[in-house]
């Protein structure tokens, strides 16, 4: 699925959309955007009118019912050309909890006009400082016909922007535990909900003014819920089933960062070697020289032995194997190739020296989304605990 060369009829096609997405929404474009924050509106639209936000869901809902292998094949081609964005990846994770777990009826109306480019976010994310996802102070509290919503939400991307939101809630007293948490769909413009953004920029600029938004048009907002009413009709799923579904669209997401952040990750490695080509110092390219080169070299390794995780964690999803297998490789693929990644724009902005923090390089505007991608949607400290329990057997970790 990395291997461009053995791409099938549908794949080659997904990279020639790719191509020509680009060519219209090009680098210059999410440059002048992030600029002047004003939302990647073309971009959207574009994907929204071929359905590329519905790459895996059903064909009666509007999607184009590919598999994860073309989904792969996708978000690497978008990463490649800068295209990838965090947004873009929690609206196909929106999708999929539809799919998997909604009523015919929320398929039926929400489905559509989320792959046709209406914003969807997701919202998982308790503000607090526990490791274990399922925490959750956001609760749901159950009347007769409705749910009634309180509590803080961090990191959302796309909040302010969104036309729906679906998010997480603690419906059932059980701390930590993926039991006793719910999914709802609602309006994030509805009453009693307050949108505040999230500066997550790095400043590469002399300019004051508060920077939220990301290369790609991601924008990331703290979301307060204060006695927001949601009629029953708009869970998703079953009550207090929402944390199996959250852990199954985790892996979905984590196998979208580890392709992402392996698409950024040669970007970056191929401007950085292109770089150490032309650059010449004490009349020899800087490519020549070992302390150039070795650190290159050992970046490429790092990023081909990432693309072996991914590929085996795309194929245990496909395959439909066992649930805690999946969530393995997903996780094993997405540390890998986060960490890959990061080692991969290290080096390049060594390399390009302080060319690297010019914001038409294309490399620093970049830095923010792999920085983040080590984070979400789990820390990568986190999936080492978690492996060392689930691979080595050694105890639960004391400060989970």
């Amino acid at each position: 699925m990395f291997d461009k060369s053995k791409y099938s009829v549908e794949q080659k096609f997904i990279k020639d959309f790719v191509k020509q997405l680009s060519r219209s929404c090009d680098y210059s474009y999410f440059l002048e955007n992030m600029k002047n924050e004003e939302f990647p509106a073309e971009y959207w639209a574009i994907i929204g009118e071929a359905g590329y936000i519905g790459i895996i869901a059903p064909e009666e809902y509007g999607g184009t019912s590919f598999h994860a292998e073309e989904l792969t094949v996708f978000m690497d081609n978008m990463a490649r050309n800068t295209l990838a964005s965090y947004q873009l990846m929690t609206q196909i994770v929106c999708c999929e909890l539809l799919t998997e777990f909604g009523s015919e009826n929320q398929k039926k109306e929400y489905l559509p006009e989320i792959i046709d480019g209406k914003l969807c976010s997701l919202s998982t994310s308790d503000l607090n400082e526990c490791m274990n996802l399922f925490e959750m102070n956001v609760t749901a509290a159950k009347k007769e016909k409705t749910y009634t919503l309180n509590g803080t939400k961090s990191y959302v991307f796309g909040a302010r922007e969104a036309d729906k939101l679906i998010i997480a809630a603690r419906t059932a007293n059980k701390d930590c535990e993926k039991e006793g948490i719910s999914l709802f769909i609602l309006d994030p413009k509805a009453d009693g909900i307050e949108v505040t953004p999230k500066e997550i920029n790095i400043r590469t600029t002399v300019t004051l003014d508060p920077e939220f938004m990301t290369i790609t048009g991601d924008t990331v907002y703290e979301v307060r819920f204060t006695n927001v009413e949601i009629p029953a009709e708009n869970m998703i799923g079953e009550e207090n089933m929402g944390g199996q579904y959250v852990q199954e669209a985790s892996d979905l997401f984590m196998i979208m960062m580890a392709t992402a952040a392996i698409g950024w990750g040669d970007y970056v490695l191929d401007k950085a070697v292109e770089h150490a080509k032309r650059r010449v110092i004490f009349e020899e390219p800087i490519g020549s020289y070992q302390g150039v080169q070795h650190p290159l070299a050992r970046a490429k390794t790092d990023l081909e032995l990432a693309k072996l995780a991914v590929t085996r964690a795309v194929t245990a999803y496909q395959n439909k194997e066992d649930k805690d297998d999946i969530s393995v490789y997903a996780s094993i693929a997405k540390y890998a190739a986060t960490e890959a990644s990061y080692t991969a724009f290290d080096v390049s902005i060594q390399t390009h020296g302080g060319y690297s923090a010019d914001r038409e390089t294309g490399i620093i505007t970049l830095w923010p989304m792999v920085l983040l991608s080590r984070i979400i949607p789990l820390n990568n400290d986190v999936i080492l605990e978690k492996y060392s329990e689930a691979a080595l057997g050694l105890p639960e970790g004391a400060i989970s």
